[in-house]
């Protein structure tokens, strides 16, 4: 059994407890949670302190964490319940699990603690404020998020950060890079000063990939339907994986993600073999949705009836269609997927009930589907938002 399913004695049959262990495949356990009935009403979730390392761990627990608390009450608790409050705040607030999770689960329902009375809008606080909107993951290890959050109150208004907070290309670049530069790339090994980073030219492609990537959510990713501005979160999460493992350790990260097993078997292995894992999301309405209610007019025009989501997303992306009611002067997506293929980088793309992915090893930019749907056998979740997760291999 892939995890445990807790039944106290005199708990109401609409109640749930789900206990997710270390060693669990994330994919098993969205499945179950998406098969749940609706007379389920309440779930409780007991997360792992530490779960195992895996390739784009933090999209997928978000995923699950959304699923359960679709229509539902959501209670998560800490795998050791022993834990502080100040420790629980700490874990919330420098987690993309936490705050993603968090913003999604209280738009769909409602969220809390068993243990601990926490308010989610103390968490934003700390993020915007004390710490800029730039937080460390030190569970993840190497790994910085920055977020961005906006209200429908106009008491919780909050300020754009400051760190990645720009006016044009050119400074978010700079930004991005001082960053990255400064407190993902440098370590200390040993007492002396170690650093990985890409060419210069590259580092530059990287973060116009990125700028084009958060432009894209910045102008979709906080709107809904209406074009007024939505409770959510905007984040931007770089990890740095430096692996000294065998092919064999990497293949076994990977799983159960058929398509990404394939991806790290292509990619020719190293002595060691380094990836920036990059992750972008948005708790929008989803690329189709806001296209096809803010553009009516060309969503009619491209015949997006008559193909399936997963091509109707391809054709927004591959012609350039935008949802903006103002055209902007970006690269367009197009040049953002042919950077990657450059790059022999891989894409997980969710959104709604699509999963799609594209393999720059093998991505053909000259077809009309750049992206291809996920072969996964079991059941998916309807994600909140537009989820990007990206890996690009360092030699």
């Amino acid at each position: 059994m892939p995890y445990q399913i807790t039944k106290f004695p005199g708990m109401p049959a609409e109640e749930l407890e789900l206990s997710i262990l270390k060693n669990n495949d994330i994919l098993s356990v969205e499945d179950y949670l998406s098969r749940l009935k609706d007379d389920v009403k309440k779930v409780t979730l007991k997360l792992p302190r530490n779960h195992r390392t895996t390739f784009f761990k933090d999209a997928w627990i978000s995923s699950f964490i959304a699923t359960a608390s679709y229509g539902r009450d959501l209670v998560i608790t800490d795998w050791n319940d022993h834990s502080g409050d100040e420790e629980l705040y700490e874990r919330f607030s420098s987690s993309l699990i936490g705050i993603t999770s968090a913003f999604v689960a209280k738009e769909i329902n409602d969220i809390s603690h068993r243990q601990f009375k926490f308010d989610l809008k103390d968490i934003v606080d700390r993020v915007v404020f004390d710490c800029d909107g730039l937080i460390e993951d030190h569970e993840a290890g190497k790994s910085f998020v920055f977020c961005c959050f906006d209200s429908t109150q106009e008491s919780l208004n909050y300020p754009t950060p400051y760190s990645l907070d720009a006016n044009s290309k050119e400074q978010f670049i700079r930004k991005f890079l001082d960053i990255k530069r400064d407190r993902i790339d440098h370590t200390n090994e040993k007492g002396s000063a170690h650093q990985l980073a890409f060419t210069h030219e590259s580092d530059l492609e990287l973060a116009s990939l990125i700028c084009e990537l958060y432009d894209n959510t910045l102008h979709h990713g906080r709107y809904d339907e209406h074009n007024q501005i939505i409770s959510g979160v905007r984040s931007v999460t770089i990890r740095r994986h430096v692996s000294h493992d065998t092919k064999k350790q990497l293949l076994e990260r990977a799983k159960p993600f058929k398509e990404l097993e394939n991806y790290i078997s292509m990619i020719n292995q190293k002595k060691n073999l380094h990836f920036y894992e990059i992750s972008i999301s948005d708790n929008g309405i989803g690329i189709i949705k806001r296209f096809a209610n803010t553009r009516p007019e060309l969503y009619r025009s491209h015949n997006m009836d008559d193909v399936s989501d997963a091509e109707k997303i391809n054709r927004i992306i591959r012609r350039n269609l935008s949802s903006k009611l103002y055209p902007g002067s970006g690269l367009g997506l197009t040049l953002a997927f042919e950077n990657l293929k450059n790059r022999k980088g891989f894409v997980s793309l969710r959104t709604d009930e699509q999963w799609l992915y594209f393999d720059g090893t093998m991505g053909n930019l000259h077809k009309e589907n750049l992206l291809q749907p996920v072969k996964h056998k079991g059941a998916l979740s309807r994600v909140t938002g537009t989820h990007y997760n990206i890996l690009i291999p360092v030699s």
